[in-house]
């Protein structure tokens, strides 16, 4: 089985990683390396962790998040896709099950505001932990954010939407980039 502590050891991932970020700082967005992918796995997990889910899906959440930006490296434009089906050809090499790389294919696939949806519990807590990161929000409205939904029985694509619906005013539609954006003009 697939584990997260081994795509994060994973040496061409980390190529693929540090090659992506360094075609967005050309682009004059912000950091997308480590931290960044590091820290969306982490607050995944921590939302399905919250709210119950399996270990498996858990791990899954965490190995989505760690390569959901991987698709920069061929392109800003349509990254999730690109990332989504570099993730499978990595993840198939693997041998992972199908229906885990299917759970993280279509996480990946969906994670970009602009186009993606929320349609399954990976991808909903990729699109959270991930648009939590990128506006910079602290730990701390992520936590209340996540436990105040958790203590209403809410579904995990109801806190998506309604943390979507508070947020996306503030960023750009096409990217979620909070700050820099050549497609925000």
């Amino acid at each position: 089985m697939v584990t997260y502590k081994e795509i994060k050891e994973n040496e061409a991932i980390k190529t693929y990683i540090t090659c992506a970020d360094e075609s967005l700082k050309a682009l004059g967005f912000t950091e997308h390396s480590f931290a960044h992918v590091t820290k969306v796995a982490e607050n995944a997990a921590y939302v399905l962790r919250t709210l119950g889910y399996p270990e498996r899906d858990i791990e899954l959440a965490k190995i989505a998040g760690y390569l959901h930006d991987i698709g920069n490296l061929v392109n800003r434009i349509d990254h999730s896709q690109s990332g989504a089906i570099m993730a499978f050809r990595i993840l198939d090499k693997l041998d992972m099950p199908a229906s885990d790389l299917a759970k993280i294919v279509t996480a990946i696939g969906n994670h970009d505001e602009g186009t993606g949806v929320a349609v399954n519990p990976v991808s909903a807590a990729l699109i959270l932990a991930d648009t939590v990161n990128t506006l910079r929000i602290t730990l701390s409205i992520f936590i209340y954010l996540t436990h105040l939904f958790v203590k209403k029985n809410t579904h995990l694509r109801d806190i998506f939407v309604r943390f979507s619906v508070t947020v996306q005013p503030v960023l750009c539609i096409y990217c979620l980039c909070p700050t820099k954006c050549f497609r925000a003009v």
